[in-house]
């Protein structure tokens, strides 16, 4: 089978131009490349034809073309003709004369549109042509796609294309060129799209250079030491070829169970092997519980390609299909990566962490159970897809907020994907579930997919299920829950769709599925955009509400914390009107979702309608010792502008009226602590849990380099994902920083300081394993030396910040450039660089440096080294911020005078800020808690409130 490539280097072949400069869809590609005399397709095609039929009776070859060679499409040529062999039939009389040859070609160039017999989809191109080239001895045709601007296009539209490509190369030789940056964004954005064969020959090309060590490399070592496990006719060879064999080298349960070489006896041993061979980081399961994948990782790859006798074409068997992807030496073009000594580790699969019956393992697979015959499937999926949570979203995400926590994480979101994706993950050890959606200029909308969120299929089939609810107990009462009496879980607890015939697990399961089918159903019949139906829409936002929160208390009532996570556009804060919008729906939620002792809260509280307050048991005694409800679950808020919030956060109770004098009212608080996401001890409880994973411990300076270089906790979780396992217990050292903060994009890198240039430059150097020249960063960052000097400025900050190196040679020779993070060869070693004014690092008059010390010495160097005036060092704002006792010292007064230093302050701050000691306040980051919020109201002494006693079932 052809093998794609990606590399750098322009070919001879025909040529096609793909991205916003060229051809921006899989359907103008196929049109395109199946054109006649100018590309070699349509001719390598009629040979392959010729070579499968040549010998076959002509009233045969339709069907030797759909039995003995697969080939099938959705076409129809006449009414009576099955459905999938119109397309055998055109390339059955393809062969007889050349007007049937030119409607032939002419039907192949519109597949995936309409055609003069019927609409197509893409899946036509790879069970026709792709089908018929595979099948043939003929060589392959060859194409070369040149990428131009390939990221000016939409995300969506980038990985059609790519899935389109990587499809096409069953048949076809593909060779992708792109420049560096887009080779390197691919690996970082596109990552699950391209084959493993293709991600580690590609890092290997794109990080070549004067004899670098590789990520490659690193991988041969720790694979060599696999090898030597496993005898040569070992079972997992050829379980790990049939998934290297297969198109995109990726396959599902089902094929994997039936493959003959594979010889499994049942679904549980490829579970078993699929969790084995993921705790080694040779393969990934992905996808959904329905249609579960495994997909080759760039490790599995490297092994095979190690061991020769399971490489080697020749010996394929002839039912084989490959798709093997390599990448093109390139010219040097200036040092790169510095690698680190593992690949991903499962633990960041698709779901993360799954179920499995004898409890959590790292690395292993999420299966859906058995659908028991009274269970109804639903249709979720055809209007809100659901994803699951990589393991550094889930841990940034609950370390950024506890319960009765709203945090504000600032964190640049990319909204070009489908919005209608909602994001789902269990940890089942530490009974944790974190969810997340996309706000959508309709609070409505925004609803429906929170609950599409919390009663996903997964969320049913991991948490929701029959034996939780009821409590592994035989009889299928609702055991699992805070109590078994559906009177008080209904008109206590407050919990909707609880109808006597629907109080036992299975019945209630199946009413909530049914709900948020309804709900979804609706939705769709809605009208939004222009004149919309704003009465079906508000009906649409209570119900949502209500379902939302009846889920949301399940949870608490099974011991199970919620994080939701809100990706917030731009444009939904920009206005007073939709900061509104957005916090009046947060703070309702929260109420409806919240509870004194067993009683809803926004029932209590805040429900306006006197029918329903009448149904509550009485109300709750609220304690003077204990005023405060339980607000349950958090709230996270990522996105580019969200730490604007914090001046409207007296939102969140605008559409929370008092019932005061209402029937059945108790009054009570609930307290609401609006948080930095990206404060410090977020950082510490994300890297405490990413590092666990892998036998690290985490450290004061860990964290702090980890913070002031990394834009946000989710950078940071991300980062750390990447290192591998150790088989002792160590601690993070400068070189593991260094190798996690070399797999961030350049936007998550240091952003506050200087243009995207300064970070890209930054994440380039991260990137390299000696030092760079002017020119070499220039080319590496694709920017001009000039470039580099238009932000001068900042990599003097930097320089003076004892965070770059920049070395002078000598007249006439070039400056060389590094970040002070030890290379590979420097580790561990007594000359190991490091920031200059970190946390553990000494003053030159002893003792560490605090923050006022460092900020004074940079703005003294940016003076007397590199010529500035950053300050006047007369003034009384400066002398106040750098001298005199510590405890008198205010760098608060030094920013209100000099506001352009702020990016500078803080990160030195972040630098030197060590979590334990006692500092004054004006040295300390900026509190965690931005501010408090109170629903409800405090209780008045002698209040007369009725009191609903629950006994013991």
């Amino acid at each position: 089978m052809p093998e794609p490539s990606l590399t750098n280097q322009v070919g001879l072949v025909s040529t096609v131009t793909v991205g916003s400069d060229g051809l921006s869809s899989p359907r103008a590609i196929n049109r395109e490349i199946w054109t006649p005399d100018q590309y070699p397709l349509a001719d390598t095609l009629l040979e392959a034809l010729r070579e499968l039929l040549e010998d076959v009776p002509k009233t045969k070859r339709r069907d030797v073309l759909v039995d003995k060679y697969g080939v099938h499409t959705s076409l129809s040529t006449e009414e009576s003709e099955s459905l999938y062999t119109a397309y055998a039939r055109l390339a059955s009389k393809a062969l007889e004369k050349q007007s049937d040859w030119f409607q032939f070609v002419k039907t192949t160039r519109c597949l995936g549109m309409s055609t003069d017999y019927g609409n197509s989809s893409l899946d036509d191109v790879f069970n026709g042509p792709i089908q018929i080239l595979a099948a043939a001895n003929t060589e392959p045709p060859k194409i070369e796609i040149e990428l131009s601007n390939f990221f000016g296009l939409r995300s969506n539209q980038r990985t059609a294309i790519l899935h389109y490509l990587f499809e096409l190369s069953a048949g076809v030789e593909l060779r992708i060129t792109a420049s560096y940056g887009d080779q390197r964004r691919l690996l970082e954005n596109h990552r699950e799209q391209l084959p493993a064969s293709v991600i580690e020959s590609a890092e290997s090309s794109i990080h070549e250079d004067k004899g670098c060590s590789t990520r490659t490399e690193q991988r041969r070592k720790r694979v060599r030491k696999l090898l030597a496990d496993r005898p040569e006719g070992h079972q997992d060879w050829k379980r790990l070829r049939v998934v290297y064999n297969t198109p995109r080298e990726r396959i599902s349960y089902d094929t994997l169970e039936d493959a003959p070489s594979a010889d499994f006896s049942s679904r549980s041993g490829v579970r078993q092997w699929v969790h084995r061979m993921s705790s080694e980081d040779l393969v990934e399961a992905y996808g959904s519980p329905h249609n579960r994948q495994v997909r080759l990782l760039p490790t599995g790859y490297a092994l095979l390609d190690e061991h020769s006798n399971n490489t080697n074409r020749s010996d394929r068997t002839v039912d084989d299909t490959s798709e093997k992807g390599s990448v093109e030496q390139t010219p040097a073009r200036g040092e790169k990566s510095d690698s680190v000594s593992d690949p991903p580790n499962s633990s960041d699969s698709s779901v993360y962490p799954p179920v499995k019956p004898e409890g959590r393992e790292e690395g292993a697979t999420f299966e859906r159970k058995s659908v028991e015959k009274d269970e109804k499937t639903s249709e979720v999926d055809s209007f809100v897809k659901v994803e699951y949570l990589q393991g550094w979203e889930h841990d940034a995400a609950v370390s950024a907020a506890k319960a009765g926590e709203i945090a504000l994480c600032e964190r640049d979101v990319d909204f070009e994907k489908d919005s209608r994706r909602v994001g789902w993950s269990f940890l089942e050890d530490r009974d944790e579930v974190v969810v997340r959606v996309e706000q959508s200029g309709w609070a409505s909308l925004t609803l429906v997919r929170l609950c599409s969120a919390l009663l996903s299929e997964p969320a049913l089939d991991q948490v929701l299920t029959r034996d939780r609810l009821a409590a592994q107990s035989e009889y299928p009462s609702l055991k699992g829950l805070t109590t078994t009496n559906e009177y008080v879980l209904r008109n206590g607890a407050c919990l909707g769709y609880l109808k006597d015939s629907d109080s036992f697990a299975g019945s209630y399961r199946r009413r909530l599925q049914t709900e948020r089918d309804d709900l979804l159903a609706r939705t769709r019949e809605i009208k939004f955009g222009n004149n919309p139906d704003k009465g079906e829409i508000a009906q649409l936002a209570r119900d949502a509400h209500g379902l939302a929160g009846t889920v949301t208390r399940i949870y608490d009532m099974l011991g199970i914390d919620v994080t939701r996570v809100l990706e917030v556009p731009r444009w939904a804060i920009e206005t007073e009107t939709r900061r509104e919008h957005l916090l009046t729906m947060i703070g309702k939620q929260t109420s409806i979702s919240s509870r004194y002792g067993i009683y809803s809260a926004e029932r209590v509280l805040h429900e306006p309608r006197q029918g329903k307050r009448e149904q509550l048991l009485g109300s709750p005694k609220v304690e003077k010792t204990a005023p405060a409800g339980d607000v349950i679950g958090s709230w996270v808020l990522v996105g580019g502008d969200v730490d604007e919030l914090d001046t409207d956060l007296e939102l969140l109770r605008d559409d929370l009226d008092l019932q005061e004098d209402a029937v059945n009212f108790s009054a009570f608080i609930l307290d609401l602590n609006v948080v930095d996401g990206n404060h410090r001890t977020s950082y510490a409880l994300a890297l405490s849990r990413r590092t666990s994973l892998r036998n690290l411990e985490t450290t004061q300076q860990a964290i702090s380099m980890l913070q002031a270089f990394s834009s946000d906790v989710f950078a940071a979780a991300k980062g750390l994902s990447f290192l591998g396992s150790e088989d002792e217990s160590r601690e993070l050292d400068l070189y593991d920083i260094r190798s996690a903060l070399s797999f961030l994009q350049s936007e998550e890198l240091i952003p506050d300081i200087g243009t995207q240039t300064v970070s890209t430059a930054f994440q380039v150097l991260l990137d390299a394993n000696q030092p760079l020249s002017t020119s070499e960063l220039a080319d590496l960052s694709e920017v001009t030396t000039q470039t580099l000097r238009n932000n001068t400025e900042a990599f003097d900050q930097l320089e003076a910040a004892g965070v770059l190196e920049r070395t002078t040679l000598g007249c006439g020779k070039p400056t060389e450039w590094r970040v002070r993070l030890p290379y590979q060869s420097e580790r561990r070693t007594t000359s190991e660089p490091t920031p200059e004014f970190v946390v553990g690092r000494t003053s030159p008059i002893g003792g560490e440096w605090t923050a006022t010390e460092a900020i004074g010495e940079i703005l003294i160097r940016l003076g007397d080294e590199w010529g500035y005036t950053p300050v006047d060092y007369r003034d009384e704002a400066y002398l106040t911020a750098t001298s005199g006792p510590i405890g008198e010292r205010d760098l608060d007064v030094l920013l209100e005078r000099y506001p352009q230093h702020q990016p500078l302050v803080r990160l030195v701050v972040e630098l030197l800020e060590s979590g334990e000691r006692t500092v004054s306040q004006s040295e300390t980051q900026t509190a965690r808690v931005l501010q408090s919020v109170q629903l409800g109201r405090q209780p008045h002494a002698g209040a007369k409130q009725s009191r609903l006693e629950i006994t013991a079932d």
